[in-house]
């Protein structure tokens, strides 16, 4: 399979930060921008707010309420790039565009440690997926030990992570942010085989509203405050919220909470959203799941796959479907039996349908094709366009669809996934005449009025569609 190869440290700069960030009045914001080049790039902004400051290539500070635009130039030897970027500032407005980032349960399972998050990050900064816009680092479940400490909260594990707190700011020095997992049930999924339990954010009594299909019981003593104040001291951006089934009323205790801490939370419930309740999903989380998890063979990613659908419409503006982490690669979880195909069918259904993209491999063992996969900055264009609408489906049959998306800039890219067993013949009508690149090719395919290819058993192909003048 053939797709082009990662230059993070070749040419002239490309900025690959998203042209919209947002975060909420008076909480803190850092942002690391990030740019694929030769090395040295020199960053500058003008027009940043007076309470925001950059000091080499991170900004951070705080904003008022309101909408702010910079410029960022990225300059090097070779060249430079600007790029023009909104900042937007109110309640809920944190992670504009879909997450991208590490996540630690397929990589490591429950034997992770504290060495694992920051070595990942050193290993993500090394190879230059930072500089692709990959910056949060999440620690999944196994973390947890017993209640305790300052805020009656859940403590983390002395052994594997003696010192959360340093852990996080080890990975804020780099720019990154870190994220962790909880549960509203009184016991968590993914328990270390030390232990013979590990707690969630309520205890006993168990409460009864939430019994019929809950896999494990919900407690009547909510600690969801408790853990938000333990977080907001360890410095945490990010939590993923998991139980099933996924209710609205636990969301929203713990919505509640996380607003009111002195810190951003980026939101994600997980695993079984129900559709009934995608009103709320859309107005108070950044993203959310209806799915299973993956697990790195082909038919679970087709079942993934299908999920989508339903939660299209509703996915887009900061709050979205998501697909799960990658299962691609090497891990302490799973084996992925995948093909080279599949493996792109994978990344280019979380790219293209801009659910979260989230690596979750021990990038010691990753391969150049694996690399050049998670490395295409013009894939990771249309998943974090600044328009944040979601594609539609304009053609389907027998395991063959076609998206279409709008881009920010006038564009419009076009997925192809053929998650059949068969190779299928493609004829898409563009209803112009039209310049079109194959972004996994990163080559231009010409000035048509139509696309015809070839797409191999469980494959995609990806294009950008230019009009031409």
């Amino acid at each position: 399979m053939k797709i082009a190869k990662r230059t993070p440290f070749e040419g002239a700069p490309v900025i690959t930060t998203p042209t919209v960030l947002g975060c909420a009045p008076g909480k803190p914001f850092m942002l690391r921008l990030s740019a694929i080049g030769e090395r040295p790039i020199a960053f500058s902004v003008s027009d940043l707010p007076d309470t925001l400051s950059l000091d080499g290539q991170i900004i951070s500070g705080t904003a008022a309420r309101g909408e702010y635009t910079f410029l960022v130039t990225a300059e090097n030897a070779k060249g430079k790039s600007q790029s023009k970027i909104r900042l937007e500032t109110a309640e809920g407005k944190v992670q504009r565009t879909p997450l991208m980032g590490f996540s630690s349960w397929n990589a490591f399972g429950t034997t992770v440690t504290d060495r694992d998050m920051i070595r990942t990050a050193e290993k993500m900064t090394e190879l230059g997926l930072v500089d692709y816009g990959y910056h949060y680092v999440n620690l999944d479940s196994s973390w947890q030990d017993k209640y305790g400490g300052e805020f009656d909260a859940i403590m983390p594990d002395p052994i594997r992570f003696p010192d959360i707190k340093g852990m996080v700011d080890s990975l804020h020095s780099m720019g990154l942010k870190a994220g962790i997992y909880s549960t509203p049930f009184v016991t968590s999924w993914g328990c270390p085989d030390d232990k013979r339990e590990i707690p969630g954010c309520t205890e006993n009594p168990e409460d009864g509203r939430f019994t019929e299909g809950y896999y494990f019981p919900i407690g009547q003593i909510r600690k969801e405050k408790n853990n938000v104040k333990q977080w907001t001291a360890w410095g945490i951006d990010y939590l993923k919220y998991d139980w099933t089934p996924t209710d609205r009323i636990n969301a929203e205790i713990m919505r509640e909470a996380l607003n009111e801490s002195e810190r951003d939370f980026v939101y994600c419930l997980s695993v079984a959203a129900n559709i009934d309740d995608a009103d709320f999903l859309v107005n108070n989380v950044n993203s959310w799941r209806s799915n299973s998890d993956t697990d790195g063979s082909w038919s679970r990613e087709k079942e993934i796959w299908e999920t989508y659908k339903p939660w299209q419409k509703y996915s887009g503006n900061g709050h979205y479907f998501d697909l799960d982490m990658l299962s691609i690669g090497e891990g302490g979880l799973y084996k992925c039996t995948m093909t080279d195909e599949e493996k792109l069918f994978q990344y280019s259904a979380r790219a293209f349908l801009m659910s979260p993209i989230q690596l979750a491999c021990d990038f010691e063992k990753a391969t150049d094709f694996e690399l050049d996969l998670y490395c295409n900055e013009e894939v990771i264009a249309v998943n974090q366009d600044g328009l944040l609408l979601s594609p539609e489906v304009i053609f389907e049959e027998n395991d063959l669809t076609v998206y279409k998306k709008p881009l920010e800039n006038g564009d419009f890219a076009i997925g192809l996934f053929n998650a059949s067993d068969e190779v299928r013949t493609v004829k898409c009508a563009l209803g112009g005449k039209f310049s079109v690149r194959d972004l996994w090719l990163k080559e231009n395919v010409g000035v048509t009025e139509e696309i015809r290819t070839e797409i191999p058993p469980h494959c995609a192909k990806l294009y950008r569609v230019i009009k031409t003048l």
